[in-house]
């Protein structure tokens, strides 16, 4: 069978039941490789870094709520990383809370390296007006947040994964 362009890119595929959320785990994986793509290809010569970061901002949200709805059977409707970074703390046992944590940690690294750093760009990423912040800001954030929400994104989506095909 030949695919549409406009069918998801399905890359991973949820247990059955939560299958109806299929979609979640179809965007988040676009997000990150739309993030992907702007880094290696910038369009028309120019780094976005932006984008890039509100796209991978979206896509770990969207794979801390996967995990949330694997776990508990739904998800808060928030975009505070912060908070879903927590919620998922506290629904998953403590080898995979301490995982989570990790991850978490890098990003709380990168928001206390910036803001005490003078001269660099001021917005936090679990800052609860960061997407916002991200749109409207006029400076752009500065290669290390963009490096290390890559990895963190990379991170929470190879975590959500093995715990999904682990458990079927």
């Amino acid at each position: 069978m030949q695919r549409n362009k406009r069918d998801p890119l399905r890359v991973f595929i949820l247990p059955d039941r939560i299958s109806n959320e299929q979609r979640l785990v179809d965007r988040a994986e676009e997000d990150l490789l739309c993030a992907v793509h702007l880094l290696r290809k910038p369009p028309f010569g120019r780094y976005t870094p932006a984008h890039v970061c509100y796209l991978l901002h979206q896509s770990i949200e969207k794979w801390l709520k996967v995990l949330l709805l694997y776990n508990k059977g739904k998800y808060p409707k928030l975009h505070n990383l912060d908070e879903l970074f927590q919620n998922v703390i506290q629904s998953t046992d403590h080898h995979l809370s301490n995982t989570i944590s990790r991850v978490k940690d890098l990003i709380e690294e990168v928001d206390e390296w910036v803001e005490s750093s003078a001269g660099v760009w001021e917005l936090k990423i679990l800052d609860r007006n960061f997407q916002d912040n991200l749109r409207y800001n006029k400076d752009d954030p500065n290669d290390v947040q963009v490096w290390v929400l890559l990895k963190c994104a990379f991170k929470i989506r190879k975590i959500v994964k093995r715990i999904i095909v682990r458990s079927q």
